[in-house]
């Protein structure tokens, strides 16, 4: 990274942060707002924002985070957050990129603007569902040992879909090898196209690899009912669990599934389900 990047102590919350890729991911995740500076060091124009960036650290009052990436030596963040030119100031608010930052870069003007991102920034929702950017999708799709369900969505999803897979999140979450989580299709086009095709918000089970021969099956569209109810049903079938609750988020308890039948486990009608595209 280049020298005039201030890197994280333990003294200050408010300098600014060197990341790679896989810690930048944690990062947005972890904090309420971040400015990101993805910066090339042969760049004269990156050098010139790189003391203002930290002088804007420096300045905020706010609980806003600064970091730098070095998207020179680590290029695939160019793809994954769709970086055109060099610098670029990408915003993320609540764990979501948001637009990027088209004002002055100059200090004042940049710690104003994180200023007014964290003062204007919603409540973090203390969802139970894992918020993916396009690295953690193919590390969690990927991972042999998971069982993921997915939800695809964009900018305009129903809030009420969202507390339905909350619902479902916090029913398998004691449960290490089932993951629910959400990824926003428009932030992460690349790496979600193959599974949006049928429109938003769309649901796609990832399951575990296979016991005996060690590969995993394609993943699946589901294309149920889209209440915790059924969802939860269909991934105790998927998983070959026995799960007859469901925590609710509502403050109103545990939600009762309706008495299944005695082949409980067995899968949906065929008609149900399409395969989807495979990994």
């Amino acid at each position: 990274a280049d020298e005039n990047v201030a890197t994280e102590t333990c003294e200050s919350r408010s300098l600014v942060v060197d990341l790679d890729p896989y810690s930048l991911e944690r990062f947005v995740v972890e904090n309420d707002v971040v400015l990101v500076s993805f910066c090339t060091g042969s760049s004269g124009k990156c050098r010139l924002l790189a003391s203002e960036f930290v002088k804007a650290a420096s300045l905020s009052q706010s609980g806003a985070r600064f970091a730098f990436v070095d998207a020179e030596k680590h290029r695939s963040v160019t793809p994954i957050y769709g970086i055109q030119e060099f610098p670029t100031i990408r915003t993320f608010v609540n764990g979501r990129m948001r637009d990027n930052y088209h004002g002055r870069r100059i200090a004042s003007d940049i710690r104003l603007a994180a200023d007014n991102l964290e003062m204007k920034s919603p409540a973090r929702d203390q969802s139970a569902v894992r918020v993916l950017t396009a690295t953690s999708f193919v590390s969690v799709t990927h991972d042999l040992g998971i069982n993921a369900f997915i939800m695809f969505e964009g900018s305009n999803s129903c809030e009420g879909i969202s507390k339905e897979l909350n619902d479902v999140a916090r029913t398998f979450r004691n449960f290490s090898n089932i993951t629910v989580a959400s990824i926003n299709a428009g932030d992460f086009p690349e790496a979600t196209e193959p599974y949006t095709r049928h429109g938003m918000p769309s649901f796609v089970f990832f399951p575990q690899a296979d016991p005996f021969f060690g590969f995993k099956p394609q993943p699946i569209f589901y294309a149920d009912l889209r209440t915790a109810v059924e969802m939860v049903r269909f991934i105790n079938r998927k998983c070959r669990l026995r799960q007859p609750l469901i925590s609710s988020s509502a403050g109103d308890g545990p939600r009762a599934e309706e008495s299944l039948p005695g082949v409980e486990d067995r899968d949906a009608p065929a008609w149900i389900f399409e395969p989807a595209t495979p990994l």
